[in-house]
């Protein structure tokens, strides 16, 4: 308070007070001269640039390291940049002190900004071209490495990265010559580079393709050596001895895995399959048993216990093991949330949500609920309560951006919304935390398919398959793919990798058998008909007899394919021997011999008059052999009776259309709507009706409704993209049109081609438009429309006469079709046909 006496009547102050105040005169002039040093300190101070301020942090920030410190460097590293953002030492420093951390999303970052900050830079670019390669993210690398030509093309990491990017193109252009001449190289380049994880994998993959496993396998001796934290070369280590069916060196590989990378969930699963493989599920289990240590907390190696007990043993000693670790108190909430998984998959749904509603309201907030309320929202998906679900993921992501299983949510719902870029930046956010994770590659490859972007949809699910260490499901959908593509060979590679680990596994045998079929390769199928039946289950004598047939009919080999379903007739039950019978009818249907399918029917029919699938399928045949009427009345008695299904009224209303009866199809599909209104095919006839009445509205309302029920169907989105794009002029349904056409890109169906390139055309992309267009037309020469569509694009890409002759071929075919697209060819067929004489 004495501060605020200034200026005091000393005459006024008593002796004791002139003595303080004397003491205070002595006080003031004291602290002016502190507040003067401390003035002039800090003036001092401001002469200091912020560059040298920042020097001197980045100096600290180098002891720091030096002393092995890196949490504190790293704070002196980002002081650094709040007083010099472009201190490219600095970020240079902090780019690589990420990378080693293993955070190779924030070190990507880091590094493009470096190349930003200095394009002609050298080192910066090769590692981001280096992190792109490895993620297989080779168009955005390609841009990186044309940079780094340009700078140093003698240098050995460039010459590396340029020979990797041919061996890339040559596999996938299966070019064997250009593969194993770039394969060549990078083994002349390791003297060079012995440590370059990019070349090394080329050297391994380039052997593995040529078989020579032997040699893989020496070459990952050395690799490793270098390199041992890799997980890709222990990947190829395990492809090496599965090739040459070394089971020693599989068991020892997957167990060096489990100890190299203990957070992956999927690695003692992989060793389940090996033992399962060898007959000894005892041992899988006395091996995931030992990794537990009583009363310390570990939950993935419980996890792993507890999964595999799920899949070898049973549902109730999974849940068994999951109420005993609840007991065991290392991790209470973690574990009810297992047991309430289990619960809910075993059928006990109420009780499953009850207790993640429980642990949901009691915990406190963590990293560890976070995980709960994503597991949490999965099931609440899978019980239809979408809304809870997202909002779940979206609590999750609020706290915590980078959570992985709500990043795989959020891009699912993404890729369903056509929001596919979206989709994959979410992804790779999910895949910067945990890189190995083969449901992220498989995604991604969905994000890219829904793009229009099937090679590198194929690259990730290859990834996919690599990393699940050739799980059963991710080889399946692989090879899926693959066969999609008529590559038959790559396919069936992929199956027996798969079972050399998991042996016996009756739905890679089904794939198996059917790329052999695919291939008519019959002694092969025939092999995998014979493991089948060995196996014996019920399942497996099943499919075995559908490679039997398929084999048989596959070789034009009808009559011994119907002794071989009356053999499966005679021994069956009721129920077999009828599916037999019918069989029997679609094998004559299938040989075009449809009168004899209706009187093996009609015979069947005398057996077994009031059977309803015996007469479903002799209306079928009926109608195959042209006899519409007599189908038509017996899928209306069907109907009558109550077989309300969505096939039988779409079997009437198509044996209706056929013979001529228009109104009463129409007045079927009414009736049919009413009895099964979400039923698909018949809001796909319903649409289809409403676009021949001119009602587009309606049409593209149910088309919608389907896309919303199924966006991965590429039918539907066609379809829906063609009634936007032809009716519709709005820049927002333009818009909408071309996200969902997307996943047309490369295709080589005449009906989609002409959706993309039409939507394309009005996207102003004139060449790309042709490119689509010009094949589509080929394919569908009576569709006036296509013609027309064409001629308008050749018009537009500066082809008078092309265009010309097309739009005359297309508006002969038209007549006075008023549609939009016609009167559009007709106005420019007539300024092209009047080009010279210009008014």
């Amino acid at each position: 308070m004495w501060l605020v006496m200034s200026a005091p009547n000393m005459g006024t102050l008593s002796t004791s007070d002139r003595k303080d105040a004397e003491m205070l005169g002595m006080a003031l002039p004291l602290k002016r001269t502190t507040l003067s040093v401390l003035a002039f300190t800090v003036f001092l101070a401001a002469c200091d640039t912020a560059e040298e301020r920042a020097e001197g942090h980045y100096e600290n920030a180098l002891a720091l390291l030096e002393d092995g410190d890196v949490a504190r460097a790293k704070v002196e590293l980002r002081t650094v940049f709040s007083l010099v953002p472009n201190h490219l030492a600095a970020r240079e420093t902090f780019a690589r002190v990420l990378l080693e951390e293993g955070q190779r999303g924030a070190a990507f970052g880091q590094y493009m900004r470096l190349v930003e900050q200095v394009p002609d830079s050298l080192e910066p670019r090769l590692i981001v071209a280096e992190m792109l390669m490895l993620d297989n993210v080779f168009e955005v690398a390609e841009e990186h490495l044309e940079k780094a030509l340009e700078i140093a093309p003698d240098d050995p990491r460039v010459e590396i990265l340029a020979n990797t990017m041919a061996y890339r193109d040559a596999v996938i252009s299966e070019d064997v010559e250009a593969r194993r001449a770039a394969g060549s190289r990078a083994r002349a380049l390791v003297e060079r580079a012995p440590d370059s994880i990019v070349n090394n994998s080329v050297v391994a993959d380039s052997l593995m393709l040529d078989e020579d496993y032997r040699t893989m396998l020496a070459e990952l001796d050395r690799i490793q050596a270098t390199v041992p934290d890799e997980r890709r070369f222990y990947q190829l280590r395990l492809t090496g001895y599965v090739r040459i069916g070394d089971a020693e060196g599989i068991e020892r590989t997957i167990r060096e895995m489990i100890e190299a990378f203990p957070d992956d969930e999927g690695l003692p699963s992989t060793l389940m399959r090996f033992y399962a493989s060898q007959g000894n599920l005892d041992g899988a289990e006395e091996f995931l048993r030992s990794r537990i240590e009583e009363g310390v907390q570990d939950d993935g190696v419980r996890v792993s216990l507890i999964r595999f007990l799920a899949q070898a043993r049973s549902p109730e000693a999974a849940l068994d093991e999951a109420l005993r670790r609840v007991e065991e108190g290392t991790n209470d909430d973690f574990f009810r949330s297992v047991e309430a998984s289990l619960r809910y998959d075993m059928g006990e749904r109420d009780a499953a949500l009850a207790i993640f509603d429980e642990i949901l309201e009691s915990s406190e907030p963590s990293a560890q609920l976070d995980n709960i309320k994503a597991t949490y929202a999965q099931l609440l998906l899978s019980e239809g309560n979408d809304v809870g679900a997202r909002a779940l993921v979206e609590e999750v992501l609020s706290t915590d951006p980078s959570h992985v299983a709500s990043l795989l949510m959020r891009a699912e719902w993404l890729v369903e919304d056509d929001r596919a870029d979206e989709a994959i930046l979410a992804l790779r956010a999910a895949q910067d935390q945990d890189p190995e994770n083969p449901r992220i590659f498989t995604q991604l490859a969905e994000a890219h398919l829904r793009n229009g972007e099937r090679d590198l949809a194929g690259e990730m699910l290859a990834l996919a398959v690599e990393t699940s260490n050739r799980a059963p499901e991710e080889s399946i959908v692989y090879a899926r793919f693959l066969a999609a593509d008529a590559r038959l060979k790559p396919a069936e590679a992929i199956l027996i990798d798969a079972l050399r680990l998991a042996p016996r596994t009756i739905e890679l045998l089904s794939e198996l058998a059917s790329v052999y079929v695919q291939l008519e390769d019959w002694g092969r199928a025939g092999d995998v008909e014979r493991e089948l039946r060995e196996i014996g289950s019920p399942v497996a004598v099943e499919i075995a007899n559908r490679v039997q047939l398929a084999a048989l009919q596959g070789q034009g080999r009808s009559d011994e394919a119907v002794a071989f379903l009356e053999d499966l007739n005679a021994g069956a039950e009721d129920e077999g021997a009828i599916g037999a019978d019918i069989a029997i009818a679609q094998t004559l249907l299938r040989d075009g011999n449809a009168l004899g399918a209706v009187e093996h029917l009609q015979g069947l029919l005398q057996q077994a008059p009031d059977n309803a699938t015996v007469r479903f399928f002799l209306g079928s045949a009926l109608t195959a052999n042209q006899q519409y009427d007599e189908a038509a009345t017996l899928f209306r008695a069907l109907i009558d009776e109550g077989a309300t299904g969505e096939r039988v009224w779409i079997e009437l209303i198509r044996a209706l259309n056929l013979a001529e009866r228009p109104d009463e199809a129409d007045a079927a599909l009414s009736e049919a709507l009413i009895a099964a209104p979400d039923a698909p095919d018949l809001k796909w006839i319903q649409a289809s009706q409403r676009e021949r009445a001119g009602d587009i509205d309606g049409a593209i309302a149910i088309y919608e409704d389907l896309y919303a029920a199924n966006s991965d169907s590429a039918i539907v989105a066609n379809n829906l993209a063609s009634l936007l794009s032809t009716y519709r002029e709005d820049d927002a349904s333009l818009e909408r049109a071309e996200r969902i056409s997307r996943r047309l890109r490369d295709t080589d169906v005449p009906a989609f081609q002409d959706t993309y390139g039409w939507i394309q055309y009005l996207r102003g992309n004139y060449a790309e438009a042709v490119a689509y267009l010009t094949p589509a037309a080929e394919g569908l020469q009576e569709d006036a429309m296509v013609q027309a569509h064409l001629g308008l694009a050749l018009a537009a890409a500066d082809r008078p006469e092309d265009a010309i002759a097309q739009l005359e071929r297309a508006l002969d075919a038209a007549g006075d079709d008023p549609r939009r697209a016609f009167a559009l060819a007709r106005e420019r067929l007539s300024e092209l046909q009047n080009r010279d004489t210009a008014e």
